[in-house]
């Protein structure tokens, strides 16, 4: 049993043996089999990796050399355009250019004809003044048209003695030659002294007396018409000094300043009922002396110093002596033009006599602009729908109905210039160093109030009438300008309404719509030259906005420019279809086209239809309202929504408050509103009382 059991034993641990070798050499098998595959992996994985690196490195060198080119072409097609856009630019210069000397070859040319014509007008009158004072020369002393009233006006009751003082004379004169009753040594003293200081200025505007450096004709002739405003018992006086100086005056130059300034004051002021008519008389024998060859008056001057000594008599004086630009149309014997511009647009002419009020104005350019047919019903409402404002810096105030022009020319001269000022101790009359040559006074005209059917309304903004379109474009400008028109608050709570506008623009995507639309208006469609460049773009987006812009978006002013041009080329290509109804070259379709956009963009605001002013709470902050037919709205402070309001129906009376530059309303509910303006907005008070109570009367159809 013991060597069975060793035999089995051996045998068994042979087997063993022999199955742990074959499961170590199984393991060992495995383990090479494992190595070699994770050798043929990595070698795999190594080869695909660096195909995927060689695949890659292709790849980007491509993309690199793709880019290269694509940057090559673009630069290729940058300077390719450069070079036409800079060709174009040259073109366009050297066409402005040929235009600009054109333009100043015909204005030279209308400026010397002009010359040429003032020249033969003051050859003419200077002939005809030098016959008229020949002819004075001529007629005997006695005979002298003012001697009937020798024996009562004048301090010499001598006739001998009257004649030897009714002479041209250059000294200066000792004693007035009029004498004035029952009057008080004070007031004595002073007209002796008025009558002798204005006589010195006659002297000086005729030529007659040198001029000190600083001193100035124009100015000295404003300043002896002056004189009679601010003394009426002083106009016989300074009158019969000018009648001396024109009668046996041996210089022809010196005559013609003198009827020029009598007639200048007889346009002014009238003359005294005993006066009247001997100075009718003097200038009637003139006025019936003519020329035998021609037949036609021999003083130019006798006629039109008549008409306005009529006018004056009828209206009575003034309250200003004339302006520059008056004594300027006196001179040159033409009609008195006021230049009118329409908002912030085109400046027209319109010729206006000595006795026509702002009113008058108001309608004759309303009629010349086609606002409302001649003949119509609507003329009536003329004067108070639309108005005539002065503009000073950023304030425009109105002008009254009632208030002459040629006192309100006056005024606005002397306010624009402080051209003259006037030493009280020595009595002379100073230049001051503004430039000679001033420009004529321009009024703003604009619509006040909104009370016919062209009143635009949120359902159909754009009227009718070409004309009214024209107006309220350019007052929207004007508004936009003088910051009476929220841009940037409207630009910050609203996008342009078109993705086109808004995109990289946001913000400010409204502003930059509305001056596509004034580019397009006022240059028509695109002609491949560009309208907008460096030098002009605050003309179309408010330097504000442009500075805005860049402070918080980094919008420079090239991408405004950039943007400007790419949005006017596109809105030409989108807008020829309309254009095109109205056929090719038409400059007028494409403004009326572009101003009817741009009031429809405009009109989104809500308070677009009202009237805005400005007012002072009881801290003296500044608000805005705006009056409509309907009521009067108390704004926030973007201007965007109404915080309070007062129904023009619920107003019993309008009240001006007596200098303090505010307005009172007494409501039917027993309370009362004040309404208090601030002093940089002259003439705001009268306007918005006016335009309440114009709103308080029954409507007009």
């Amino acid at each position: 049993y013991h060597c069975l059991s060793s035999g089995i034993n051996a045998e068994y641990g042979e087997e063993r043996e022999r199955r742990e070798k074959e499961e170590k050499e199984r393991k060992e098998k495995e383990r090479i089999e494992k190595e070699e595959r994770e050798q043929i992996e990595r070698e795999e994985k190594e080869k695909r990796d660096k195909e995927e690196k060689e695949r890659k490195e292709k790849e980007e060198k491509e993309r690199k050399e793709r880019e290269e080119k694509e940057e090559r072409e673009r630069k290729e097609k940058e300077r390719v355009e450069k070079e036409r856009l800079e060709k174009e630019r040259r073109e366009k210069e050297e066409k402005e250019e040929q235009e600009r000397k054109e333009k100043e070859r015909v204005e030279k040319e209308k400026l010397e004809k002009e010359e040429k014509e003032k020249k033969e007008i003051e050859n003419k009158n200077i002939t005809s003044v030098r016959e008229s004072s020949a002819h004075l020369r001529r007629m005997s002393l006695p005979r002298h048209p003012v001697s009937n009233i020798v024996q009562t006006y004048f301090r010499e009751k001598d006739t001998n003695r009257f004649n030897d003082l009714l002479r041209h004379s250059s000294s200066p004169l000792g004693a007035p030659l009029v004498s004035l009753q029952d009057l008080t040594p004070e007031v004595s003293e002073r007209y002796n002294r008025e009558s002798t200081q204005v006589f010195q200025l006659i002297l000086k505007a005729m030529g007659d007396f040198p001029l000190l450096p600083r001193e100035d004709i124009l100015t000295l002739q404003q300043e002896v018409v002056a004189r009679g405003l601010r003394w009426p018992s002083l106009r016989d006086e300074i009158l019969l000094q000018l009648v001396k100086q024109v009668s046996q005056n041996p210089r022809t130059e010196s005559a013609h300043r003198g009827f020029l300034l009598l007639c200048l004051c007889l346009a002014t002021f009238s003359p005294s009922e005993r006066f009247a008519p001997a100075i009718t008389d003097f200038l009637e024998r003139l006025q019936h002396q003519t020329d035998p060859e021609t037949g036609h008056p021999i003083n130019p001057y006798a006629a039109t110093t008549l008409e306005h000594m009529a006018i004056t008599a009828k209206r009575g004086s003034r309250a200003q002596p004339p302006s520059r630009q008056e004594i300027l149309a006196v001179k040159e014997n033409k009609q008195l033009v006021c230049n009118v511009q329409l908002g912030d647009g085109p400046i027209k002419e319109v010729e206006v006599d000595p006795s026509s009020t702002i009113g008058d104005l108001v309608v004759t350019f309303a009629l010349k602009m086609g606002l409302a047919p001649l003949g119509s019903a609507k003329i009536g409402l003329l004067q108070k729908e639309y108005g005539v404002f002065s503009l000073k810096g950023d304030a425009l105030g109105w002008l009254n109905d009632e208030e002459s022009v040629v006192d309100t020319l006056k005024l606005l001269e002397t306010q624009q210039t402080e051209e003259t000022e006037t030493d009280p101790t020595k009595g002379r009359l100073f230049k001051s160093p503004a430039p000679k040559k001033l420009q004529n006074t321009t009024f703003v005209f604009l619509r006040r109030m909104w009370l016919t059917i062209e009143c635009p309304s949120p359902s159909d903004p754009v009227p009718s009438n070409p004309a009214v379109l024209e107006l309220m474009y350019y007052q929207a400008l004007q508004d936009i300008k003088l910051g009476r028109f929220p841009l940037m608050e409207i630009c910050k709570r609203k996008s342009s309404g078109n993705g086109v506008f808004d995109a990289g623009f946001e913000g400010y995507g409204y502003a930059l719509r509305l001056a596509v639309l004034q580019i397009y208006t006022q240059n028509g469609p695109h002609k491949k030259v560009p309208v907008a460049r460096k030098d002009n773009v605050n003309q179309y987006v408010l330097q504000s906005v442009i500075q805005d812009s860049n402070d918080v978006s980094g919008i420079t002013l090239h991408s405004w420019m950039t943007r400007l041009n790419v949005l006017h080329e596109q809105m030409s290509q989108q807008l020829a279809p309309q254009l095109a109804q109205f056929g090719s070259g038409n400059d007028t379709a494409a403004a009326t086209l572009g101003q009817s956009l741009a009031i429809g963009h405009l009109s989104e605001w809500p308070f677009y239809t009202s009237t805005l002013f400005v007012i002072q709470d009881q801290d003296g902050k500044l608000k805005w309202i705006a009056v409509s037919p309907e009521k009067i709205s108390m704004l926030n402070e973007d201007r965007q929504k109404e915080t309070s309001s007062w129904k023009i129906a619920d107003i019993e009376k309008v009240h001006l408050v007596e200098g303090g530059n505010s307005v009172e309303l007494d409501m039917k509910a027993g309370d009362k509103v004040l309404f208090k303006f601030p002093p940089s907005t002259p003439n705001s008070d009268y306007n918005f009382a006016d335009i309440l109570q114009t709103y308080k009367e029954p409507k007009v159809a």
